[in-house]
């Protein structure tokens, strides 16, 4: 187990200095006994260096203690380690761990899961993993987790040991890892771990270009020089492109050979990497560079759009030539790239410097260039990019041409620029328009005005239930009886937060909802908070159901769902719990919170934690209890609207 360092008593402070071994021989000549007592109680205290945070301490022979810092202890240990001192080694691992040393807690798991001059005990070491794990995160927050910790608990995960095997649960931990990219405080151990990793090939397949990455960060250039050639030996794509590129600009430990660097990226383009035909028309584009060739560099780039796995930055510059020029015989094709680079460009391929490409869309659409004239959807590329001056042009000349849905459009940009800048004259023009919406008889005009007038959007109204309030209920139930689609929830969530949900508003509202349950998620979820509320048994039974229903579905299908609600849904997580009966259902109760984890609600972390904890359902598993509770005590930023391809599943 990990221990606590030896005590030092007062007394066993040391005098061990040369000056004060002096200053006793003066005090005692000078003062005689009464002055030789008062200097060994305070000589001591004066000698002993201050202590800090990182620092450990042991007692030598003669009572003697000696500082450690935690690297210090680190270093001792692995020296130990070296000669074979395994148990020596092991002692210098746990008072670094004790100190709060993360990777003294991992050499230590290590050790415990080796067996070697000591009983093998991967329990053990799954605890010095999970401990080194919690030490980092106290460190750098959940987001910076050790790496190594967590691909040996995957490993103990996959074969069972000191741990129930669990292969899904594995593979959530080996995804952590390999989804981890070199970041400023990555240690240089993590480092070279990681380079390792996908040098060796362990995470499925070799990767040297990612192997050189890390490498890097390690300051080990010669390894870096080293993978970028394997890489280019086993034409792996990156790796030639990284080599290619360092040849032109002599980078990375090369020579400068800019005929070898366009050889190499000219023939890694011709098999469909677009990032080669790229990294040549940025060579050739450099308005200071040698390689400056603006011929050469213009067809580059339109072989980078071009090419089968395309660059998106290619596609937004090369459709951007297109749309412009002048005339715009190919602005069709133009308008298809651009297309391309915007819905591509989300999530894990999200690339700094194409998201402005919605400007340019826009701006054909707004002229109908390359597509046919579109001025709604110009605007809302224009609210997406917050660029509202922009978007509220052609919202205006939609207006005066009198198109559908141009007055609801128009509410929306200023909802949207309420949203963030928090200008409440926004909030006062969105009203207006969503007004005159109604009166020309626009679709859904009548449930943004609801939902604006209610509270729903900026705030609560003022005044608790006003007036105002009044009438946005009032809006959105007639809406709801209509049934105009989402009026229902929206209907529900207002009356929620007014708390002037009646029986038979509860009674109509669950009708519509039932109705809309099956085709919109968030409707769903409306109606299994209305009948949990209700606490009506054949309404509690129901609401497991549909709570069930949701859980099997994708958490992307609640990602605009009010997040009042979603807690309200971890309620019926919790219900699922500790009910009784038919409402009792642990297996259900972790569908619901591994939903809640997809949308990063901390309560669903908690829930998790205690089904492993008690073995609700589940085989009990203290090293994942505390594994989830990690999220809890040092919980992620909450983010809406991510991708949702995401692994995050525990």
């Amino acid at each position: 187990m990990l221990s606590e360092p030896e005590p030092v008593t007062f007394w066993a402070r040391p005098i061990y200095t040369p000056v004060a071994w002096i200053s006793l021989i003066a005090a005692i000549l000078a003062g005689g006994g009464y002055s030789t007592y008062v200097f060994l109680k305070f000589a001591g205290r004066l000698a002993q260096p201050p202590p800090l945070v990182s620092q450990s301490r042991s007692t030598q022979p003669f009572g003697r203690p000696v500082y450690h810092s935690k690297q210090a202890l680190l270093d001792e240990g692995r020296s130990l380690r070296a000669q074979g001192r395994l148990l020596e080694a092991l002692k210098k691992f746990e008072d670094a761990a004790s100190s709060g040393s993360a990777q003294g807690s991992y050499e230590a798991g290590l050790l415990y899961l080796e067996g070697k001059d000591l009983p093998k005990q991967p329990e053990v070491a799954a605890k010095a993993f999970i401990k080194a794990l919690e030490a980092k995160a106290a460190e750098r927050g959940y987001q910076q987790p050790l790496p190594e910790a967590l691909w040996k608990l995957a490993w103990l995960y996959e074969q069972g040991q000191g741990v129930p095997r669990d292969l899904e649960f594995s593979h959530h931990l080996r995804e952590r890892v390999l989804g981890m990219r070199p970041y400023p405080e990555l240690s240089q151990e993590s480092a070279e771990f990681l380079a390792h990793l996908w040098e060796e090939g362990k995470g499925g397949r070799r990767d040297w270009a990612r192997a050189a990455d890390f490498y890097a960060h390690a300051g080990q250039e010669e390894k870096v020089v080293l993978m970028m050639i394997q890489a280019a030996a086993q034409n792996d794509p990156e790796g030639v492109i990284r080599l290619g590129r360092a040849y032109l600009l002599g980078e990375d430990g090369f020579e400068k050979d800019p005929a070898k660097g366009e050889e190499l990226l000219q023939r890694q383009g011709e098999l469909g990497e677009g990032r080669a035909w790229m990294a040549l028309y940025r060579y050739f584009s450099d308005n200071e560079g040698e390689g400056k060739d603006p011929v050469k560099a213009k067809e580059c780039l339109r072989k980078a759009a071009e090419a089968k796995n395309p660059d998106l930055l290619a596609l937004r510059g090369w459709g951007r030539t297109l749309i412009m020029a002048s005339p715009p015989v190919r602005a069709e094709e133009g308008f298809a790239f651009l297309r391309q680079a915007y819905e591509e460009n989300f999530g894990e391929n999200f690339v700094e410097g194409v998201e402005g490409v919605q400007g340019e869309l826009a701006w054909a659409y707004a002229r109908g260039v390359g597509t046919s004239r579109d001025l709604l959807a110009a605007a809302r590329l224009h609210t997406e990019w917050q660029d509202f001056s922009q978007a509220r042009r052609p919202l205006l000349k939609a207006i005066k041409e009198k198109q559908p849905g141009a007055l609801v459009a128009l509410g929306e940009m200023y909802l949207a620029k309420y949203r963030s800048s928090k200008e409440r004259s926004a909030l006062s023009a969105a009203k207006s328009a969503f007004q005159e919406g109604m009166k020309t008889g626009e679709a859904t005009a009548d449930v943004h005005l609801g939902r604006l007038l209610a509270g729903l959007e900026g705030g609560q109204a003022e005044g608790g239930f006003s007036a105002e309030a009044a009438t946005g209920v009032a809006l959105l139930m007639r809406a709801a009886e209509a049934g105009h689609f989402g009026a229902a929830s929206s209907a529900f969530l207002a009356l929620k937060r007014h708390k002037v949900l009646t029986l038979e508003r509860s009674r109509i509202l669950a009708d519509r909802l039932r109705f809309e349950a099956d085709r919109d998620p968030v409707s769903k979820l409306a109606l299994v908070v209305l009948l949990f509320e209700g606490g009506d048994p054949d309404g509690l039974i129901e609401a497991m159901k549909r709570a069930d229903e949701l859980a099997h579905g994708a958490a992307v299908n609640l990602e605009a769902a009010d997040k009042g609600l979603l807690h309200d849904l971890m309620k019926v997580g919790a219900l699922s719990l500790d009910g009784k009966g038919e409402l009792q259902d642990p297996v259900r109760a972790r569908r619901l919170f591994r939903l809640g984890v997809a949308l990063d609600l901390l309560e669903a972390w908690a829930g998790l934690a205690r089904i492993y904890g008690e073995g609700r359902g589940v085989q009990g598993d203290p090293i994942r209890e505390a594994y989830c509770q990690l999220f809890v005590r040092f919980p992620p930023p909450f983010v809406r609207g991510r991708n949702p391809r995401r692994s995050l599943t525990p």
